[in-house]
C-alpha cells in the first residue's frame, strides 16, 4: 500500500451570509494510492474507460483492456480510494500501455495491439503524434488515466510520479521508453461562447431567418417600419455565423485550429512542456443527440519525451502549479 496522500478540496459553499457559520468551506479527504485489485476494481475501470473514450466505447474492447490495467504483468498501476475503504470502487486510476509491443506476453501484445490501432485510426495523417508512432526506433508508451470529474486536480501528480516509477523499475536492464504518451477529452471552448446563444429564443432552439408577415423568403423590406428594415438580412447573417461556428470544429483535420477547454487541468500544462508533440481528433455526437445541440467533444493526446517525464522533477512542478485550481467542465 502506498502511503495516503492528504489532498485538500475546495468546497465552498453556496449558502447565503445568514446560513449557519458552522457549515464547512473546506472538506479534508485522505486518498489511498493502492495497486488494483482485479476481482474488484475492474468494473469501475471499465466504466471509466466508457467515460474516457466517450462515443468511441462500444467500438472497443474495455473489457479486455480494463482486464490488462488491473492485472497488468509488470505491476504498473495505481487506483485511488478513500482512505480506509479498499472495498469500494475507486475513483480514480492510471496505468501504462506499451504501443506497439511485439516480444512480450499476450495479455500485452493485445492491449498493446488495440491502444496502437485506435490512436493510428483516429490521429489525423498530419498529427506529429501519429508521426511519432510510425517511427521504428520509438518505444512509447500510452497512460491511461481517468478520475471522476469533481475529484480535485492535485491528485493528478502523485498518480502520474506512482505509475512513472513503477514502470520504470519494471524496465530495469530493459530499453527504456522514448515517449509517454498522455490521453483525454477536451471540448470546443468557442461552443460555449456566449454571443452564440445570442440568437436563440427562451428555449433554446436555433434561430432561422427572421420573417414578417405575409413576406415571402425574397421579399423587399423597404417599405417596413424603421425598425425593422434590415431585420431579415441581419437575421440571415448572424444564422450563418452561428451555423459557421456550429460547424467549425469538423474542419479538424483540415488543419483548422480550434481553442480547447479541457477537463483536467493539468492537460494545457503538461502541452507546454518544450517538445510535447500534441494530436486532436473529434468524437462522434451520441446517437440521441440533437445536432447543432450536443457540444463538440475531441480525443485529445499529448506526447511527451521520457526524460521529460522520469523522475519527480515534473510531477512536482506540476503540483505546484495546480494549486488553487479546480477541473474545467463545460456549462
Amino acid at each position: 500500500m502506498v502511503p495516503a496522500d492528504e489532498v485538500e478540496s475546495d468546497a465552498e459553499s453556496n449558502a447565503s451570509s445568514s446560513s449557519s457559520a458552522s457549515d464547512p468551506s473546506f472538506i479534508n479527504v485522505d486518498f489511498d494510492f493502492l495497486p488494483p485489485n482485479p476481482s474488484l476494481d475492474e468494473p469501475a475501470i471499465r466504466r471509466l474507460l466508457r467515460q474516457l473514450f466517450y462515443t468511441h466505447a462500444d467500438a472497443l474492447d474495455l473489457f479486455s483492456l480494463s482486464d490488462y490495467l488491473c492485472s497488468a504483468p509488470n505491476g504498473v498501476g495505481t487506483v485511488l480510494k478513500v482512505e480506509g475503504d479498499e472495498e469500494q470502487d475507486p475513483f480514480a486510476f492510471i496505468g501504462a500501455v506499451q504501443l506497439g509491443a511485439k516480444e512480450s506476453d499476450d495479455a500485452t501484445k493485445k492491449a498493446s495491439k488495440l491502444a496502437t490501432d485506435y490512436l493510428a485510426k483516429h490521429l489525423p495523417s498530419d498529427s506529429p503524434v501519429k508521426a511519432l508512432l510510425s517511427q521504428q526506433d520509438a518505444r512509447p508508451y500510452l497512460y491511461l488515466h481517468e478520475r471522476f470529474i469533481n475529484l480535485p486536480p492535485q491528485v493528478a501528480p502523485p498518480l502520474y510520479r506512482l505509475v512513472t516509477e513503477e514502470l520504470a523499475a519494471s524496465l530495469e536492464g530493459k530499453e527504456k521508453p522514448t515517449h509517454v504518451l498522455f490521453f483525454s477529452r477536451v471540448f470546443s471552448s468557442e461552443a460555449y461562447s456566449d454571443d452564440e446563444d445570442d440568437g436563440e429564443d427562451e428555449e433554446g432552439s436555433k434561430p432561422g431567418p427572421m420573417k414578417v408577415d405575409g413576406e415571402d423568403d425574397d421579399g423587399d423590406d423597404d417599405d417596413k417600419p424603421r425598425g425593422m428594415r434590415g431585420s431579415k438580412a441581419k437575421a440571415k447573417a448572424k444564422t450563418a455565423a452561428m451555423k459557421k461556428r456550429r460547424t467549425a470544429p469538423h474542419s479538424r483535420d483540415k488543419g483548422e485550429r480550434l481553442p480547447l477547454g479541457h477537463f483536467r487541468p493539468e492537460d494545457p500544462l503538461l502541452a507546454k512542456i518544450p517538445g510535447a508533440k500534441t494530436g486532436t481528433f473529434r468524437f462522434p455526437a451520441p446517437q440521441n443527440a440533437q445536432e447543432g445541440f450536443e457540444s463538440p467533444l475531441f480525443g485529445h493526446v499529448i506526447a511527451l519525451k521520457w526524460e521529460d517525464v522520469v523522475g519527480g522533477a515534473l510531477w512536482e512542478k506540476l503540483g505546484e502549479q495546480l494549486v488553487g485550481t479546480e477541473g474545467a467542465q463545460p456549462a
